[in-house]
């Protein structure tokens, strides 16, 4: 009993994210393909931060992993109420994952959202006074040109699923929701939502 349960607490280790000590990749995937076998309604949220290598570029690594590190805390105390799962998939991208009773869905959504703003409220102070007055950081992009680039904020790709009703995989999941987030990033409320 012993040994098994130490060989559980490995695995969970090795799969846990080294900043936010979240449950990584392995641990989101285990976790959505149970759900899509227990039965009931989903929330799988896939979460992204906007504007995060110019911001890690310009200030450096170690603000970066400040960031991502108020973004992991700013998440679990504002979904705190409902004891989600919470999975930090690398890099500026996490997971959250949800199984909601009736009446709860627009509350979560609802919690989801305050947790975005708060977040871009709260990285306002990685920020000079001139920044947030001018509301962006001018930085290099991918190609080497110097550009303006919006203070951080995070978007959500919300997907909801009845296993029951639709055949869906965890593959279904993570192909949608990359979809949706393209219309979250350009939606002024950095969300977007689909029922599957």
């Amino acid at each position: 009993l012993i040994n098994a349960l130490n060989e559980k607490n490995l695995k969970a280790a090795r799969d846990q994210n080294p900043l936010t000590k979240l449950p990584g990749n392995r641990a989101v995937t285990e976790y959505i393909e149970t759900a899509l076998n227990s039965g009931g309604e989903y929330i799988f949220a896939y979460i992204d931060l906007d504007n995060f290598k110019p911001f890690n570029d310009k200030f450096g690594f170690r603000q970066g992993d400040r960031a991502i590190m108020l973004f992991a805390d700013t998440i679990k105390r504002e979904l705190s109420l409902y004891k989600p799962f919470i999975g930090h998939i690398g890099g500026d991208d996490f997971f959250v994952g949800y199984k909601f009773e009736k009446g709860e869905y627009g509350e979560f959504q609802s919690a989801l959202k305050k947790a975005l703003i708060k977040f871009a409220q709260n990285a306002e102070s990685f920020y000079s006074k001139e920044d947030r007055k001018s509301g962006y950081i001018t930085a290099k992009d991918r190609f080497g040109t110097s550009r303006d680039f919006p203070l951080l904020s995070a978007s959500c790709a919300c997907v909801t699923a009845q296993p029951e009703k639709n055949r869906l995989s965890a593959d279904d999941i993570v192909y949608e929701s990359a979809e949706l987030k393209k219309e979250a990033k350009s939606s002024p409320e950095k969300f977007a939502f689909k029922r599957l």
